[in-house]
């Protein structure tokens, strides 16, 4: 990991242990609560403002040695990307399913992509489209993302959908991995539901 970012987490750490704690110590009373409300927000928006940087350092960095067979010499998380994704579903109401989606990277960080998905062999139930912002860290080979985007089903009740979710993906190897996310679902007519997906991303 780049000296840099070391040195952010070291101290991010000893902002989130230390600053709460000493204001616990000398504030015991009732009458120093809006000091140590004001101490713990100055505090959190110090963390985030160091892990935005800590995060910006790490996804602009390969930290891959050649020399050393147990790392692999190139990155993992490239510009131009081109994935497939294999995956099975299932939902908080119990139901599952499966499908298949491709995603393209522009560069590291900002891409697009676009899935299909069944339940009940009812072909296509619906096709999404969503853009996507990862952060990836070479050195463990992990890349969390958020994403959001919308789309149209077309089973179970024709309707327009939108969506946000969360996820990670971890490359066994700089060509393919595995991925999990999770996403709120919100359809134009029934119940808002949560959809979790579980797959392998091949890389192009």
């Amino acid at each position: 990991m780049p000296p840099l970012a070391i040195v952010r987490i070291e101290f991010l750490i000893r902002s989130l242990t230390l600053t709460p704690s000493k204001t616990a110590r000398r504030d015991p009373g009732l009458g120093r609560k809006k000091e140590t409300t004001t101490s713990m927000k100055t505090t959190s928006l110090i963390t985030i403002a160091l892990l935005a940087g800590t995060l910006g350092a790490a996804a602009n960095e390969s930290i891959y040695d050649s020399k050393d067979s147990s790392v692999y010499s190139s990155t993992c998380f490239t510009s131009q990307e081109i994935q497939f994704d294999a995956f099975g579903t299932t939902t908080d109401r119990g139901r599952l399913g499966g499908g298949v989606g491709a995603n393209y990277f522009f560069d590291r960080l900002f891409g697009a992509g676009v899935e299909t998905r069944v339940e009940d062999f009812d072909w296509p139930n619906q096709v999404v489209g969503n853009l996507i912002f990862r952060y990836p860290f070479e050195q463990c080979r992990l890349a969390p993302y958020v994403f959001g985007g919308g789309g149209r089903q077309f089973r179970d009740g024709t309707q327009w959908l939108a969506d946000v979710g969360i996820g990670a993906e971890y490359r066994l190897h700089p060509a393919f991995g595995l991925f999990l996310d999770v996403r709120e679902t919100f359809p134009e007519h029934s119940a808002d539901y949560a959809l979790w997906r579980l797959g392998i991303r091949f890389k192009f």
